[in-house]
Formats: C-alpha cells, structure tokens, sequence
C-alpha cells in the first residue's frame, strides 16, 4: 500500500515536471519563431518571415497575429488582402494588442476588408486610447469633434485630443489650440491656443505656423510681436498655406515684421494669387503700381522658381 502510494505520488510529480516543462518549451517555440520571423521581415526576407510568424500566430500569439495583419494590409511580402488582415488584426485585437485595436479601428472607419461602422472604429479606438496609443487618441477626438458613431460632444473630443497632444501628437496639439482659440475668445484661452499651436508649429504643422502667426499679428494672448507673426507665416507659406503666403505678401509690402521689399511682397502674393487666392490679384496688382518692370520681371521669376520646386 505505501509503495502504490509512494509511486503514484512520484507519476503525478513526474507528470507536473514534464508539463512545466513543455510549456516553456511551447512558449521558448513562440518566442523563436517570433523574433525570427521581425528579423527576416527586417532584413526583407518576406518568405521566411511569414513563415515563422504563422508558427507563432499559429499559437494565437498575439503580435505576430499584429504583424502578419500588417503585411496583408500593407502588400508586404504578400498579395495585399484587406479581409485577412482585418482577420488578423480582429484575433490580436481581441488578445489586447494595442496597435492592432488601433488598426482594427481604422479598417472599420474605411471599410476595408469589412462593412464600415463609425461605431465599431470608436469602439476598437477607445480600447486602444484608454490604453495610451497616441493616434488612437486622436482619432476618438475627431470622432467625437465630428460625430462619427455618435453624438458630437467637444468635451470628449478636447479630452482626448489633450491625451494626445500631451504625448507630443503635432495634429492633436494644433486642434487643441483651435478649440481653446474658439472658446468665447478670452485672452486667456488665446494664450492657451498661443501653447498648444506652438508646440505644434516648432513640429512643422503648417496650419499651427499659420494660426501662430495670427495670434502673434493681432496680439491676442500675447503681446502684438510683428517680426514672430512674420516668422511664423513664412514656415507656413513655404509649406504652400495660400493664406499665409498672403500675409507674407501683405508683410512685406508694408515692412511690417522685416525690411519692405516689394520685389517680396509680389512674389509671395503671386503665389497666392496663383493657388486661388482672389484677394491676392488685387493685393499684388497694388503693388505692381508701385514696382518698375524689371523689379516686376524678378519676382515673376522668383515665382516661377519657386513653383518648379514645390509643383503647381
């Protein structure tokens, strides 16, 4: 009796030990064919990184489900398949991957590889938002600025696009400055706006740059400083903002912010007026009054310069 008793305790120890250890087997298999499958993805050996991420996907892991998805909705390495890859995504999304919620976000919002639904994408944008994902922020923010799956509601869309904004989303922090900008035009919520479109303006955000250059021109939430709202229009206008190509012109014609030059001044209200600015043809035609023809010749020039650079 006690020798039965002794062995069948020594079988079910024997038992738990192998179980122990062909799970760490299993789970050292995933891993394997995980890290395996990114670094011939990143040495752009598609077949063998698919092959190794549908072992571990194989296994329900979770990111290589993510990364498979990626390469079916990208055509990388494979025929582009917008149902499979909403296929993937759907079984990493529901595993709790971040990214692919994310993803599976955007598809319902497009329609790809499935019906579109405004609320399915806030749904799957929610779950990654909460979660930190940056772009999932913004883009709950949008759908409840816009109303998209559900009725609009600013507070939420300026709770969200300050999530984001917070994390250093250049987008999320000029709609941010647009909303505090809009908010019954208090000097302090210009100097609110003045924060969040500068944070985005020194990322390049070209409609920040703008709005910037407003806030700076007209001295709301700061002081009236002409030589930064100049600055600020001539990033946005080298990026191709017709208005602030306006503005440019407009500045330099009356010397406002930096030195006149109507050479200037005609050569940025020319672009504007070209890009369809109808207040540009009367500002630039005011200010050919006031140019010879060779200082009319040079900014049609620097004008036609300027489109062969940027197109148009």
């Amino acid at each position: 009796m006690n020798i039965r008793g002794v062995t069948k305790t020594l079988i079910l120890g024997t038992v738990i030990v192998l179980s122990c250890t062909v799970t760490a087997f299993c789970a050292e298999t995933v891993e394997g064919n995980f890290k395996k499958g990114l670094a011939a993805i990143n040495k752009k050996n598609y077949d063998e990184g698919v092959k190794y991420l549908r072992k571990a996907a194989e296994k329900r892991d979770k990111r290589a489900l993510y990364h498979l998805g990626l390469m079916y909705l990208n055509g990388t390495g494979v025929q582009k398949d917008y149902q499979e890859a909403y296929r993937l995504f759907k079984q990493s999304a529901t595993r709790g991957h971040t990214k692919a919620q994310l993803e599976l976000g955007t598809m319902r919002f497009k329609g790809q590889g499935t019906s579109q639904s405004f609320r399915g994408a806030l749904k799957w944008y929610k779950k990654a938002a909460k979660k930190g994902d940056v772009l999932a922020q913004y883009n709950l923010g949008l759908m409840y600025f816009n109303g998209q799956g559900i009725d609009p509601n600013d507070k939420e869309a300026f709770k969200w696009f300050k999530k984001s904004a917070e994390q250093g989303y250049a987008a999320a922090q000029y709609n941010l400055g647009v909303m505090y900008n809009n908010l019954q035009g208090t000097q302090e919520n210009y100097k609110k706006a003045l924060i969040w479109y500068k944070k985005a303006a020194e990322q390049g955000e070209a409609l920040a740059q703008y709005n910037l250059g407003l806030l700076y021109l007209n001295g709301q939430g700061t002081p009236k400083l002409d030589k930064e709202a100049f600055k600020w229009f001539k990033k946005s206008a080298e990026q191709g903002k017709t208005l602030a190509q306006y503005n440019l012109g407009i500045m330099y014609g009356k010397g406002e912010g930096t030195p006149q030059d109507y050479v200037l001044s005609y050569h940025w209200l020319n672009i504007s007026a070209t890009n369809g600015n109808k207040k540009a043809i009367l500002s630039r035609d005011i200010v050919a009054g006031k140019m010879d023809p060779s200082q009319i010749g040079q900014a049609q020039n620097m004008s036609r310069e300027w489109f062969k650079k940027h197109g148009g």
